[in-house]
């Protein structure tokens, strides 16, 4: 498993998702530790790009410098409509380019969020058109292998080689420096701040520096004052808390009665004889696998994945559920086999993300502790950490925490360190959903404590990165805010988790017919399928990110969301099996404006009664099984594709189709 899977399912420390004996290393693209170029969003309309030359290190100018890229949308010139100064707003990661990644909807939605406000975006050292960094030793056309622990330190220590000495400059400090020489460079005399996830760290801490060049501070999604803890107890106290939410109210009648008491079950079996599963690659290619005690995180990470991917929470009761029947199958599939879907380094960086963590991150050892007796001191922590700390996963979980094993590897540790100076008198808002588990509700009681003019805003039923979603509540909150009122407060809001997937059958004699007999029963296998395969879409992998989006079956196969130009999306399935024994091929066409889809399937498989189908406009399924003419109604998968039916295919080229699946499904 590649460095990539790792960090994606753990922007901040989650969990390793130790699943090297289950898949392969992940191929990623780009070469050479270099600036980086490649797919890039060009200048935002209506703003104003350019590039800012700074030093590579401020305390020694003389070392060189870095050019950084900055775009500016400055605030409406109109009768009437004041302006009101400028804002400057932060990217997660540490990793992520600020004007590559963003929508550039988002600048134009934040000036009118900040009454009229200049936006400023940057792509921060190491990030974007700013130098990316790379190393072909991770990001490469053909990386080292990172399938056992002892494997991934030796690629990191070689990424770490091919980046350079150069590496101990890109810290958050030096980001805060390179702010301020912007700052003045755009003539801004001070500026409200604003940042997600890591962007936050960063905003507090130039706040801390620079405390007179900040009118206020917007902070979505905050990590702690003093920055990442590897491993991070309040990760796992949000996990369980949420793992509880999740279920509140009967919202998994029928699926399982005690989630907390589910995973801990499953995960001793991981712990123990382990859990069969079969594992399917993008290309629907199935393998048996066994899920063992080297990928004793599988669980943490597939649960924390779930706070940027309300999709991944729905399937998540079900794929425990069906874990602790013997099958781990759903499990595997949550974590998406991306082999196609890594971020070129110029969106984000894999090597910037290493080198700000490793420098800065509050890990196991002391400052200047050689990597040899790094483990050590970890194997040390984790030995004295409570069970019931960890609850409902164990020391084997933490023992496997990503940002531990990258670090490792990484020559420097603990090179910057956070700053003590204390946050200025000024106005702040602090908003963070009640769902989040990468920077937990923990977090943002800690800086409201720091800040005497803070509010903080818990957005109910939401996880991470809440200004990137659609609801209007939050939308108002910081609107009130930046017009000097009170923000308020938010909720009760509608649940982002619409539907969640039933447990899987065991095999197809478990399936009522719907009908008489085994074509009955594969026609209801069929309906099953169909309805799998929206979840499947929704944790699934981009082929290409503009066009096609895949999903893999349980037991073999694959759908695939094809965008065909403005207006037309199909489905295509090929042997798709969600039921082992039974595969579905063809092709539906969606009317995304009507909220129907039609098509012609064919049946197959060693379990199922062979034949044709036809879906008709009005979701009923027709046709022969068996030499046996069926028909049906296809209630479940009318009900639960709503990813399929609710895309605007208009949308799907400026979003990408992934992302427009995931909106959709939340929605």
């Amino acid at each position: 498993m590649g460095v990539a899977q790792l960090r994606r399912t753990s922007l901040w420390p989650l969990a390793i998702a130790a699943l090297a004996a289950i898949l392969a290393a992940l191929g990623l693209a780009a070469q050479g530790a270099r600036a980086a170029e490649g797919p890039l969003v060009g200048c935002p309309p209506g703003a104003e790009c350019g590039v800012i030359r700074v030093p590579l290190d401020h305390a020694q100018p003389g070392r060189g410098t870095l050019g950084l890229a900055v775009a500016r949308l400055r605030a409406r010139a109109r009768p009437g409509l004041p302006r009101n100064g400028a804002i400057l707003f932060l990217t997660g990661g540490p990793g992520q380019a600020g004007i590559a990644r963003d929508d550039p909807e988002f600048m134009r939605l934040l000036r009118v969020l900040s009454r009229n406000r200049d936006v400023v975006a940057v792509d921060v050292r190491g990030t974007g058109r700013s130098g990316a960094l790379r190393c072909a030793a991770i990001d490469g056309d053909d990386p080292l292998p990172t399938e056992t622990l002892d494997e991934l330190n030796a690629a990191v220590a070689a990424c770490a080689g091919q980046v350079g000495p150069g590496r101990r400059f890109f810290t958050t400090r030096q980001v805060v420096a390179d702010l301020e020489v912007i700052r003045a460079a755009l003539g801004i005399s001070t500026w409200s701040v604003g940042g997600t996830s890591y962007g936050t760290y960063v905003a507090t801490t130039y706040a801390r520096l620079h405390p007179t060049r900040v009118a206020a501070l917007l902070l979505d999604s905050p990590v702690a004052p003093g920055g990442v803890v590897a491993p991070d107890p309040l990760e796992y106290a949000a996990s369980r808390r949420v793992m509880r939410a999740l279920c509140g109210g009967g919202a998994c009648a029928g699926i399982t009665r005690n989630l907390v008491a589910d995973v801990a079950a499953v995960q001793r079996r991981i712990e123990g004889p382990g859990v069969a599963a079969t594992a399917v690659d993008s290309k629907g290619r199935a393998r048996r696998v066994r899920i063992g005690s080297e990928a004793a995180g599988l669980l943490f990470a597939a649960f924390g994945a779930g706070d940027l991917a309300p999709p991944v929470w729905s399937a998540f009761p079900a794929a425990v559920r069906a874990a602790r029947r013997g099958d781990g199958s759903m499990l595997v599939r949550l974590l998406g086999l991306e082999e196609d879907g890594v971020e070129h380094p110029t969106r984000l960086s894999e090597a910037d993300f290493l080198a700000t963590i490793c420098n800065e991150a509050n890990l196991p050892w002391a400052p200047g502790t050689p990597p040899a007796a790094r483990r050590g001191a970890f194997d040390a922590l984790v030995g004295a950490i409570s069970p019931a700390t960890l609850a409902p996963f164990t020391r084997a979980t933490a023992a496997l925490d990503p940002t531990v094993h990258f670090c490792v590897g990484w020559p420097e540790t603990r090179i910057s360190s956070p700053s003590a100076r204390p946050l200025p008198d000024i106005p702040a808002l602090i908003l963070v959903g009640s769902w989040d588990t990468r920077t937990p509700v923990a977090n943002a009681r800690a800086l409201q404590a720091q800040l005497s003019r803070s509010q903080v805003v818990v957005i109910p039923r939401r996880g991470h990165s809440l200004l990137t979603g659609t609801d209007g509540c939050v939308l108002q909150t910081v609107l009130r805010f930046f017009a000097g009122r009170r923000a308020g407060r938010c909720g009760p809001l509608p649940r982002e988790i619409k539907a969640m997937p039933p447990v899987p059958p065991r095999s197809l004699a478990a399936l009522a017919p719907t009908g008489r007999g085994l074509p009955g029963r594969t026609l209801t296998a069929v309906r099953r399928t169909l309805a799998d395969a929206g979840f499947a879409l929704a944790v699934g992998g981009a082929a290409n990110a503009e066009s096609i989006v895949i999903g893999t079956g349980l037991h073999g196969g694959r759908v695939l969301l094809i965008v065909e130009g403005p207006g037309g999306l199909k489905l295509r399935f090929e042997r798709f099996s969600y039921i082992r024994g039974v595969q579905v091929s063809g092709t539906l066409d969606i009317r995304p404006d009507l909220g129907l889809w039609d098509g012609r399937l064919v049946v197959a498989g060693s379990a199922a009664a062979p034949g044709r189908l036809q879906r008709s406009l009005k979701g009923n399924l027709r046709g022969t099984l068996g030499g046996v003419a069926v028909r049906g109604p296809n209630q479940e998968a009318t009900g639960t594709l709503p990813e399929a039916v609710g895309i605007n295919p208009d949308d799907v080229p400026i979003l990408g189709a992934r992302r427009a699946l995931r909106q959709a499904f939340a929605r």
